[in-house]
């Protein structure tokens, strides 16, 4: 399948007719000022910067059409024989958009059949009405962002109607789709992750609300289309920085309680320049553009109402004494639920959620003769930040320094190779014509993105033994006994602790301190801390615990977030565009192919210690009643006996012993089938992380049977990339060395490809834009052959000792009374449409329900009871789409 999409695309790009993005026209009329009449075969030159782009002849009527300009301003130069050369400046050209310009040229003083060298200059006004409505939504130009506050692509965009923000100014959505309906594009290249950029680098931004021309698919909001800056035949260049206040100590000075700081600065100009013959510098061979900024802000959402948290006086004290006891003897109360409101102050900004970020914008152009073009270029957006959700409220009045961090990185990289064909007229033949098929262009371009996003806690990191650490838990256990009246003794039947030592941890000081204070407070072990349980019952924390909230609303100090995510995704893309002009047509047919590739892990690392404590010993539990040992105490006989090994002999991954139980055994420099019981609270947790971290447990020891401790795609068990990529079969069958499942997961890695056919075209003030679109949507991945079990069914077809309604379709699952030994059928089921025994079309499907659920007819040789494998699953059926688009009529 995957070779014949890799030919489809080699064969594409050799027949070399395709292009990336749509671009810009300038379509109009060269008349004679004095009669009005067309004024054939004039010249019209296109410059950018000084730099000619591009040029072409009226018809014989005087019309012109100008293709394939990149959103910018240009400047107009037009020369028509005996009349003076007129020069328009400032055209301001849209993407997918025609621009019209009109020319009436004066006759020189009487001259005719020669070029006159006087140049008559004009500026170009924007009209008030724009001819070319183009789709819904609207084009802020360059011009137009730089007179605006906003500095984001995203806020340029939310001042188009239709466009929704949030307190932010985020984007929440277009036309009220939700927020992942809506594509962002940066030269042409689909944006994953963020689309920040510098605002010097912005030279126009288009939205796109409905009536998506043929050229944009797969989305089903909005498109949100950015153009950055080209570089310029000239040095320019600059720097802003802007601030609202800074913070110093605990309080921002300034204008508001933003703390707003930005420096950002840009430079363009030519590396190389190309010279005539006299040695003097003509035009720009290669030319530059970059842009870069630096923000930092202490609040980017302040409260509009007073915002309160526990003053630093106080919360030092309640770290140090965060309970007091009952009074019954037994158990503790946390000081933060006996607190007055002089306990609390007001501040004048959220604590401890400053963000920074950094982005970048640079373009290369090369110009390789007069019709042929390089462009290299890329983007970079870098931010950190305390993770922006309900937690956030939660944490503001007690537990401010606990927010989680989020950082993440977005890059991009493209190339682009564009070339044009210019169809001049033969100047000898009066009687010629200007060919029909002009302005051909084409272009195609390969870009690469990344987005990586990292969150966990400020101070452990991926440190995920950290997370929850409270301390050292030393228990001290005796065998306990109970009277054997066949045997007249004291016969040993388990054991009993007595006594747990707690030693603090400079790891998490908060919790650590609550745990202190209650043996603090509790001098005599006897019903306080004699076990684990007693702990529990009386407040206090164990490893892998987090302080209880306070009234049920707020974090207390020192909860910490139960969380660590990675994220890494990727995206190659190979789109390329070709256009021409022919007649009064723009035609344009395009091409696109996208790869993606998605990667994820997760973990809840707070959840490790009690996972832990499950895994170890656990093969031990048991005693060894065959070899019993007596000791005689007097008139009493005991009998006691060495703890059983259930997993005796070298380690297999269908042992009762835990694979964590024996990595740690191993790791401790203890007898891996040894019977000696291991307190995993009294290890320190950098021994763990020293010692294989999450590598010490099987894959399927964290994914525990639905109770996920991890989440991965792309990843392993353990959080590394991987580095093959495994089947789909490898899930259920690979193994490592032990005999444990490695449940290897592939990364994510769909495929896109699209084309189109699209013309554009105007009569006087009436266009038309018109097309196709073909989409092709490929999950390159298995998939559920039913969406209703996980295990492969019957169809009517299949099943012949039962009658059938003839209503019901011979594709139909069938559900019976029995799933392990059907006697009769209970109903069935087409699609998503279930029916009951008679073929009457049911909306509640435990109608047809047994005792044990809703029962199929498994496929023969099938059993409930067996693990799930991929005879449950089929490969993802490609879907097609094909799209006729009138994207408007204006």
């Amino acid at each position: 399948m995957l070779r014949k999409v890799y030919a489809t695309v080699i064969i594409l790009l050799l027949s070399g007719t395709w292009v990336i993005a749509q671009n810009g026209k300038i379509k109009g009329k060269v008349l004679d000022r004095e009669t009005g009449e067309g004024v054939p075969f004039a010249t019209i030159k296109v410059y950018k910067d000084g730099l000619l782009k591009s040029g072409t002849e009226t018809d014989m009527e005087g019309q012109y059409l100008i293709s394939s300009l990149v959103a910018a301003s240009y400047d107009l130069e037009v020369e028509g024989f005996g009349y003076v050369t007129q020069r328009l400046e400032g055209v301001i050209v849209n993407d997918g958009k025609i621009q019209f310009a009109d020319f009436k040229l004066k006759v020189g003083d009487g001259q005719t059949g020669e070029m006159l060298d006087q140049v008559e200059v004009i500026f170009y006004e924007v009209p008030l009405i724009d001819k070319d409505g183009g789709a819904s939504g609207g084009t802020v130009t360059r011009e137009d962002i730089a007179k605006m506050p906003g500095r984001s692509a995203a806020s340029i965009a939310a001042t188009v109607g239709g466009v929704g923000t949030d307190a932010n100014g985020s984007i929440t959505s277009v036309r009220g789709a939700r927020n992942n309906s809506t594509y962002y594009y940066i030269d042409g290249i689909k944006v994953r992750g963020s689309a920040g950029l510098p605002k010097a680098a912005i030279q126009e931004v288009q939205v796109i609300t409905g009536g998506l021309p043929a050229n944009y698919g797969d989305a089903t909001g909005g498109v949100i289309s950015i153009t950055t800056r080209g570089p310029s035949s000239f040095y320019f260049g600059g720097f802003d920085y802007l601030t609202s206040g800074f913070k110093l100590g605990e309080n921002t000075y300034g204008l508001d309680k933003y703390a707003y700081n930005l420096l950002e600065g840009s430079l363009s100009g030519p590396l190389l320049m190309k010279k005539d013959s006299n040695g003097e510098k003509t035009e720009p061979i290669i030319g530059f553009f970059i842009s870069a900024n630096a923000t930092s802000i202490v609040d980017d959402r302040p409260f509009a109402i007073p915002t309160y948290r526990i003053k630093p006086s106080v919360k030092e004290e309640l770290i140090a004494n965060p309970l007091r006891p009952t009074g019954t003897g037994q158990g503790v109360f946390y000081n933060t639920d006996f607190l007055s409101p002089s306990d609390f102050e007001e501040v004048k900004y959220r604590q401890n959620i400053a963000r920074q970020g950094m982005t970048f914008s640079g373009k290369l152009d090369i110009n390789a003769g007069p019709t042929v073009n390089l462009t290299f270029g890329g983007s970079l957006d870098w931010n950190t930040r305390s993770r922006n959700n309900s937690n956030e409220w939660n944490n503001t009045v007690f537990n401010d320094d606990n927010h989680p961090r989020v950082t993440t990185l977005s890059w991009r990289a493209f190339g682009r190779f564009s070339q044009r064909f210019t169809s001049e007229r033969d100047e000898d033949d009066p009687d010629a014509k200007p060919s029909v098929i002009r302005n051909i262009y084409y272009t195609v371009s390969a870009d690469y993105s990344k987005y990586n996003s990292r969150v966990e806690d400020f101070t452990h990191g991926d440190n995920l033994f950290n997370y929850g650490y409270v301390g050292k838990f030393e228990t001290f256990r005796n065998n306990s006994y109970q009277w054997n009246q066949d045997l007249q003794s004291l016969e040993h039947n388990g054991f009993d602790d007595y006594l747990v030592e707690f030693t603090p941890s400079e790891t998490n000081v908060e919790l650590a301190g609550i745990t202190s204070q209650y043996y603090s407070i509790y001098d005599d072990p006897i019903d306080n801390y004699e076990n684990f349980t007693q702990i529990l019952d009386g407040n206090a924390l164990l490893n892998g615990m987090r302080p209880k909230n306070v009234y049920g609303i707020w974090e207390n100090i020192g909860t910490q977030f139960n969380g660590y995510q990675r994220t890494d995704q990727q995206q190659f893309r190979v789109v390329a565009m070709g256009s021409a002009d022919i007649g009064n047509h723009a035609v344009s047919i395009g091409f696109e192919y996208e790869q993606r590739q998605d990667r994820y892990f997760g973990a809840s690392p707070i959840s490790l210690w009690t996972h832990l404590r499950q895994l170890t010993n656990n093969h031990i539990t048991e005693l060894d009643f065959s070899q019993p040992t007596t000791t005689q105490f007097g008139s009493i006989t005991m009998i006691d006996y060495a703890r059983l090994n259930a997993a005796p002999g070298e380690y297999v991954g269908s042992d009762a012993q835990a694979f964590f139980d024996y990595n740690l055994r191993n790791a401790l420099g203890m007898d891996p089938d040894g019977t000696d019981f291991i307190n995993v609270d009294a290890i320190d947790p950098e021994f763990y992380a020293a010692n294989g971290g999450l590598g010490l447990f099987s894959a399927d020891e964290l994914l525990n049977d639905g109770n996920n401790f991890v989440t991965y795609y792309g990843y392993d068990h353990t959080g590394q990339k991987t580095t093959t990529k495994p089947s789909f079969d490898d899930f259920f069958t690979d193994q490592d060395e032990f005999g444990n499942f490695t449940r290897p997961i592939a990364p994510y890695e769909p495929i896109y490809t699209s084309a189109y056919l699209m013309d554009k075209f105007a009569f006087d003030d009436l266009i038309f834009n018109v097309g196709v679109r073909v989409d092709r949507f490929d999950a390159n991945q298995m998939v559920l052959r039913d969406q209703y079990s996980l295990y492969p069914t019957k169809t009517v077809k299949e099943v012949g000792e039962f009658s059938h309604p003839s209503s019901i379709s011979q594709d139909a699952v069938v559900y019976v009374n029995d799933i392990y030994n059907p006697t009769s059928v209970n109903g069935y089921r087409e699609g998503s449409q279930w029916f009951n025994a008679d073929g009457t079309a049911i909306s509640d499907p435990s109608l047809i329900s047994t005792a044990a659920g809703v029962a199929p007819y498994l496929a023969e040789g099938v059993s409930p009871d067996d693990e799930v494998s991929s005879n449950a699953f089929v490969d993802y059926e490609p879907q097609i789409n094909v799209m006729p688009r009138i994207a408007n009529i204006g």
